[in-house]
């Protein structure tokens, strides 16, 4: 009931309201093709901010111009053909995606310069995980998944090539996927990685967000997709409790609006170490 949809051209529109936030989900790398100036991409920023509190913040999703998956024989999203972004869309007027240095001069060029950006992986549109500078390299970033691109060639394994990235420092500039948090003023931000199991059975449907608490200090938080995986977010908590008549130490937790929340522990996992072995020989 509190939801109204109004169809247009965004840079004809007006509100009296100001709101927190501006979500642009796809919709940033169309601007030139409705938006009449030599300067499309600002000209329609720039019409956006209008409707910005002083302290709100635009919400970018899109693709990188410079993604991996682009160089190893996926299709430019919008276009369908191969390389186009790469090649720095010669030839095309109607749509365009950036790459991370060229999305930072544009939202600084227009007063946003204070910006967080977001790793989402696969992509933004499917994301099993989402990453932040501070964990692409401590939480394997470009782990295998499965490939739901039509008419894509693999010139390379995407993986290891990943992991190359990862150790050189320079994944972030490869990224299939940006999500980027902007404003006029500086802001906090907590949230260093997610991950969402939303391929399980609704059941077992979980998201996992890794957060900072504190100075050198974070916290892993568990909660359900939905209502029905919401008893087994509330087993988890028990069963960790239960361990602990059988002599077992289980991981300190405690359960929160539904949420069960764990310190964050920076030992290895067990399937960290195995892949180690086998990566090694071992």
């Amino acid at each position: 009931e509190n939801l109204t949809i109004m169809v247009g051209n965004l840079n004809d529109m007006q509100f009296e309201e100001k709101f927190d936030y501006v979500i642009l989900n796809g919709v940033l790398e169309y601007a030139i093709s409705f938006t009449d100036s030599d300067k499309p991409y600002h000209l329609f920023l720039n019409n956006l901010s209008r409707f910005l509190k002083p302290d709100g913040k635009f919400l970018i999703a899109i693709e990188n111009r410079l993604g991996l998956k682009y160089f190893n024989g996926a299709k430019e999203d919008h276009t369908g053909n191969y390389f186009l972004g790469l090649n720095g869309y010669v030839g095309n007027e109607t749509v365009r995606t950036f790459s991370k240095s060229e999305l930072i001069g544009l939202l600084s060029d227009i007063g946003f310069g204070f910006c967080k950006f977001y790793y989402p992986y696969p992509d933004y549109k499917f994301p099993n995980e989402i990453f932040t500078d501070e964990t692409l390299k401590e939480n394997e970033y470009g782990r295998p998944i499965t490939n739901i691109e039509e008419n894509r060639y693999v010139l390379f394994n995407e993986n290891l090539v990943n992991e190359s990235l990862v150790k050189e420092g320079v994944i972030d500039v490869f990224a299939n996927s940006f999500l980027v948090e902007c404003s006029r003023k500086q802001f906090e931000t907590h949230v260093l990685y997610a991950k969402l199991n939303s391929e399980r059975n609704e059941r077992f449907r979980i998201g996992t967000v890794i957060q900072n608490i504190g100075a050198q200090k974070r916290e892993v938080i568990k909660f359900p997709l939905n209502s029905k995986s919401e008893k087994h977010v509330e087993n988890i908590f028990l069963n960790m409790r239960n361990q602990e008549e059988k002599n077992i130490h289980p991981l300190e937790c405690n359960m929160q609006n539904n949420a069960v929340h764990f310190p964050f522990l920076k030992d290895k996992t067990i399937d960290a170490l195995c892949y180690e072995m086998i990566q090694n020989n071992e």
